[in-house]
């Protein structure tokens, strides 16, 4: 065996690895997002109906625009580095995440305290200010 088809099985095997740790990390960051989001919401049913709807309206919308900037991309090596720099840039903001809840939670209030007796049209709120 080549020291060029050990490297090459490497390579495959770590790509691998690390396409498994990205699912992974989504599902961990999909149930610590609701559970944030469930303290600001206030309905557990809600934060998660909430944390589907923008994961999987996120990975429509991503599909969608690297589908078309994809096609450009002719060699494995870019297409990893392009991986590469999507999952950093989706670490990096699952850091500020929190501090973004946190921020928004007098914002969450203050309009809870307003439509206290229209509950779904702040339910109905909470989801759409999820998704901008």
């Amino acid at each position: 065996m080549q020291y060029s088809d050990i490297y090459q099985r490497f390579l495959f095997w770590l790509v691998l690895c690390c396409f498994f740790l990205s699912g992974a990390a989504g599902l961990i960051y999909e149930v610590l997002w609701v559970r944030m989001i469930d303290k600001v919401i206030g309905s557990a049913p809600f934060a998660v109906a909430t944390v589907l709807s923008v994961f999987m309206g996120g990975l429509a919308l991503g599909s969608w625009a690297v589908g078309r900037y994809i096609s450009h991309l002719s060699s494995k090596k870019a297409l990893l580095s392009l991986y590469g720099k999507l999952e950093i840039a989706i670490g990096i903001y699952a850091l500020f995440l929190p501090f973004l809840i946190e921020t928004a939670t007098p914002f969450y209030t203050a309009t809870y305290n307003f439509l206290f007796e229209y509950f779904w049209f702040y339910q109905f709120f909470a989801f759409l200010s999820q998704k901008i």
